[in-house]
């Protein structure tokens, strides 16, 4: 599946609004689900309905992920969290990094 590059540019604001729902932009710590270890992960979670979607994750450590968040990460195409990136992006949060750069 195709996949965008992002960074995060700005301090990610705690709330996303959009005229049929909110979402609330957390970095938590989680069991991850494949193996047993502990992984952070930056995620959206949709006020008033509890579901959510991984935007990004690292194992281990929070500073691994933050160190992502800064650098680039990738995201698939056509995904929930895509789209919460791309509002990022039109919002000045984040920024879409081109092809090769790292």
């Amino acid at each position: 599946m195709p996949v965008t590059r992002y960074r995060i540019a700005h301090p990610i604001p705690p709330r996303l609004d959009y005229p049929s729902a909110s979402f609330a932009l957390e970095i938590v710590k989680q069991r991850n689900e494949m193996i047993p270890v502990d992984e952070w992960v930056f995620r959206a979670r949709r006020l008033n309905a509890g579901t959510t979607c991984v935007i990004a994750s690292a194992l281990a450590f929070r500073s691994r992920l933050e160190e992502a968040l800064g650098h680039g990460f990738e995201v698939e195409v056509d995904t929930p969290s895509a789209r919460i990136m791309e509002r990022l992006v039109r919002d000045g949060i984040a920024v879409e990094m081109r092809r090769g750069r790292g």
